[in-house]
């Protein structure tokens, strides 16, 4: 099975606004994520719900799918809401309704 140990996605030196939206990571698990500057929610015109998510897919049967996704706002650091961690057993932060975590079937 593959594995992705971690995964960091992070703003090249100087920029600003975020950068990254509507992709997917899929393996059997998936180790640490950090994620930094990630545009959520976007709803991108000409794209459908399942199009513009964000989201991470694992093997419902590995024993730990995925460890945790981290999530840092550059443009607004202190915001509890913009800045948080998941890790499984937890809800999603609110308002992340393009996001997934989801065991592939």
């Amino acid at each position: 099975m593959a594995t992705i140990k971690s995964i960091t996605i992070k703003p090249v030196k100087g920029a600003t606004g975020f950068f990254f939206s509507n992709s997917n990571f899929s393996a059997a698990s998936i180790g640490a994520v950090k994620i930094v500057n990630t545009r959520f929610n976007n709803d991108q015109t000409g794209l459908d719900d399942t199009q513009d998510n964000f989201g991470f897919w694992t093997n419902a049967s590995a024993g730990k799918p995925i460890k945790s996704v981290a999530h840092m706002d550059l443009t607004d650091p202190k915001n509890k809401a913009k800045n948080w961690t998941w890790k499984p057993g937890l809800p999603l932060p609110p308002g992340l309704d393009d996001m997934n975590v989801l065991p592939l079937v």
